[in-house]
């Protein structure tokens, strides 16, 4: 023979890499228990803005003094199905974020027709500071920031579903969507700026014509949802729009420092938000990978600039809060991702993975000091995240026995730390809160607004005073007698607990004044 045929070698087909999805979804379920068991872990309280979410829980209305009821609805639900520990509080929260870190993936993959793009902006997403630290707490950014990333997603299927009527339903999701958001925290009014943006540069004639008529009825839907809330503001005098808009465009001049030095500040809280991942991602973006088609860079900062505009506009007047811009990461990140070279998905997956394992520990340093030497707790407790968040139940704790003994009484507080961490530390207590302000006329919290100390409130005594330090002496002069029962301290947190009998008497400021 001239030739001969060698023997074919047996060929193996390779192990078929695990799909993007399930490594992502993988990868959320162990953040997901990284965070529960951070804050189970910490020790830590609740922050006094999530005791006073709980304390409206208890009682669910269509608003509150200074938010919208959806964090009231949340903490709710969370409580009854997880109970009333720190984590039960917390737990849907905290979920909240990882279903938004989903949902950015869904829409990247959508957008790009590549997991890897969904995969990216998702972990550029849940490996930000912003998301590891509002991630981990009860507040109002975590439904909002799910009601955002939803609506991201029915917005792009609203301008990009395969027929007339998916487009359709798509706005009317964004819509109820939007109504949601609104309910949770008023950012949300920022999205329909996002709308007018993307309907604006739509193709003359129908398509445009379309998505303006879409973007109406998805306005229509939200302001529905949100009319229950506006009844109840306009039944009180607006409370919450007052509240808001004082914290926001009307607090000018409220800064203390120069107002280039607030916009840099502004910037840095903005950069410091989105983390080291994206900031390497936005240098990284420049020279790998060429630019993403207009229409999908577009939808992307369409969810982006006008808040941030916004914020950058405000800054200069006002202390700056960067939170107040969260809902800008979703968008910045599905920017950024689609901006990469999906190639690099595994490096920063690494890199996510090591921001994670950062600001895990950061969130436990506070409790590491136990086990560290002397000259180095100090140190550790600087970089406690929930610092502020201790003393408190450990505080009403050594009162409470006092408290207990005495049955159902009406318990005066003079500060919303009180009024908050009060009935969530006594929650088992047949407690009346009432909240003293010395000038009745002007609200200061929601307490004052809803609990004021009252002549007919106090009209049955004796009652119990409990303060932060010593009670102000127009506090004690209200009443006939007063004693001091108990005091109590712990960490930064020092209480005082008084016994008042007799009838509420008016100061003298007051008497003069009739």
């Amino acid at each position: 023979m001239s030739g001969s045929i060698a023997p074919s070698r047996p060929t193996h087909s390779a192990t078929p890499a695990m799909p993007a999805g399930l490594w992502l979804a993988a990868g959320l379920a162990l953040l997901l228990a990284l965070r529960l068991l951070a804050v189970w872990g910490s020790g830590a309280g609740l922050h006094v803005d999530e005791a006073q979410y709980w304390v409206w829980s208890r009682t669910l209305d269509w608003g509150y003094y200074s938010k919208p009821p959806g964090i009231a609805a949340l903490i709710a639900a969370s409580t009854a199905l997880f109970g009333d520990s720190v984590l039960g509080v917390r737990a849907l929260a905290i979920l909240s974020w990882i279903l938004s870190t989903a949902l950015l993936y869904a829409l990247g993959r959508r957008m790009d027709g590549k997991p890897g793009t969904g995969a990216c902006a998702a972990l550029l997403f849940a490996a930000s500071p912003g998301a590891a630290v509002l991630g981990l707490v009860a507040t109002t950014d975590a439904p909002l920031l799910l009601c955002w990333s939803a609506a991201m997603l029915a917005s792009w299927q609203a301008l990009h579903g395969p027929d007339a009527t998916a487009r359709w339903r798509a706005w009317c999701a964004a819509g109820l969507l939007l109504g949601l958001g609104l309910m949770s925290k008023y950012t949300m009014a920022a999205l329909p700026l996002a709308w007018a943006w993307l309907a604006a540069c739509q193709p003359r004639g129908a398509p445009r014509r379309e998505a303006w008529r879409g973007l109406a009825a998805a306005l229509g839907l939200g302001a529905l949802l949100l009319l229950p809330n506006l009844l109840w503001n306009a039944s009180l005098g607006w409370p919450t729009l007052q509240h808001t808009a004082a914290i926001t465009v009307g607090a000018v001049d409220r800064g203390d420092g120069h107002a280039l030095a607030q916009l840099a500040a502004y910037l840095l809280g903005v950069a410091l938000l989105a983390g080291p991942l994206a900031l390497w991602a936005a240098w990284r973006g420049t020279r790998q990978r060429t630019e993403p088609g207009p229409d999908a860079r577009r939808f992307a900062l369409a969810f982006t600039l006008p808040l941030l505009l916004l914020g950058l506009l405000l800054a200069p007047h006002r202390a700056p809060q960067p939170n107040w811009v969260a809902p800008v990461l979703p968008g910045l990140c599905l920017w950024l991702a689609l901006r990469l070279d999906v190639h690099a998905l595994k490096r920063i997956a690494w890199a996510a993975l090591a921001c994670t394992a950062l600001w895990t520990a950061l969130s436990a340093a506070g409790d590491l000091r136990r086990w560290l030497p002397e000259g180095f707790a100090p140190r550790a407790a600087h970089l406690d995240l929930w610092k502020r968040m201790r003393g408190w139940d450990e505080a009403l704790a050594q009162l409470q026995p006092a408290v207990a003994a005495a049955g159902p009484r009406l318990v005066v507080a003079n500060s919303r730390n009180l009024l908050a961490h009060g009935p969530y530390a006594w929650r088992g207590l047949p407690l009346d809160w009432r909240s003293w302000n010395p000038q009745p006329e002007h609200w200061r919290h929601h307490f004052d607004m809803v609990a004021p100390l009252t002549a007919a409130t106090a009209a049955a005594t004796p009652l119990w005073l409990l303060t932060e330090g010593a009670p102000e002496p127009a506090l004690l002069q209200r009443f006939a007698t007063t004693r001091r029962i108990a005091s109590a301290s712990s960490d930064r947190v020092r209480l005082e607990l008084w016994e008042a009998e007799g009838p509420i008497k008016p100061l003298e400021n007051e008497a003069a004044a009739r």
